[in-house]
């Protein structure tokens, strides 16, 4: 029952990403709105020194009221997130350390995924090609450490600021690849689960955007516009997956791709 109900709790909460998210928006819009609309009030019964006032009481009323706004949208968020997480991340197929029939099993599926590889095959094809839970598993677990000791080393001034390889790409797309070989439950929390991601990583970037707007910092037009491309791009990359060095272009076993 207790699995039923962390079901349905996170089925409700991924319903509300997309409002929550299109929520956080309004706020933002509307405070904005309420900052232009006062710094343009105009009353000609007031002196300058009251119209100044007025002005300053309209915006302290539109911040005030974002603000509790947004902290109570952050609530909301924070428990969608935790509903979502209660339910999907049990559903995550995962290596327990105290089951040594399951470590063998990933340590002889390593062997053979290790193989391949050193036999000249991409991590992108064998990710692709290998289609049993105990390889992907493997992959998830050893191929960080693989794609590290096999990157090569530039010397001397070439090696200088040569950055380490990014493999956060390649456990998301493992993690994909599992989802999809195991169906069915597994699937669908994952989905969840990279769907949270993406909107965790977008609004990081808006709520404090507003957080910025509320306590009066200036923001220019350029500032919102980047601001928006930086919350899209925060998204993709939450989600991107795993390509080879070839197809990235980087020269390096990068993992991220948009």
């Amino acid at each position: 029952m207790s699995d039923l109900l962390d079901r349905l709790n996170a089925q409700q909460a991924h319903g509300k990403l997309a409002d929550l998210k299109h929520r956080l928006f309004l706020v933002d819009r509307d405070l904005r709105n309420a900052l232009q609309e006062a710094a343009g009030y105009s009353n000609p019964d007031l002196t300058p020194e009251g119209l100044g006032k007025r002005r300053r009481q309209m915006e302290e009323i539109a911040r005030t009221k974002a603000a509790k706004q947004l902290e109570s949208l952050q609530a909301e968020q924070r428990q969608a997130a935790a509903q979502i997480r209660a339910w999907a991340d049990g559903k995550r197929p995962m290596v327990a350390d105290d089951d040594a029939a399951q470590l063998n099993r990933l340590t002889m599926a390593w062997a053979n995924v290790q193989r391949a590889l050193d036999n000249g095959r991409s991590m992108a094809e064998v990710i692709t090609q290998f289609s049993d839970v105990p390889s992907l598993m493997a992959i998830r677990e050893f191929g960080p450490n693989y794609l590290w000791a096999t990157q090569p080393r530039r010397s001397g001034m070439e090696g200088y600021g040569q950055q380490e390889p990014d493999t956060s790409g390649l456990v998301r797309s493992v993690e994909d690849r599992l989802a999809e070989v195991a169906g069915g439950d597994t699937a669908a929390a994952h989905r969840m689960r990279r769907e949270l991601e993406a909107v965790e990583a977008g609004w990081s970037v808006s709520a404090r955007t507003l957080e910025q707007t509320v306590a009066g910092v200036r923001q220019d037009p350029t500032a919102l516009m980047a601001a928006a491309f930086e919350a899209r791009f925060a998204e993709q990359e939450a989600t991107a997956g795993y390509q080879d060095a070839s197809v990235a272009g980087d020269g390096g076993q990068q993992g991220d791709a948009a």
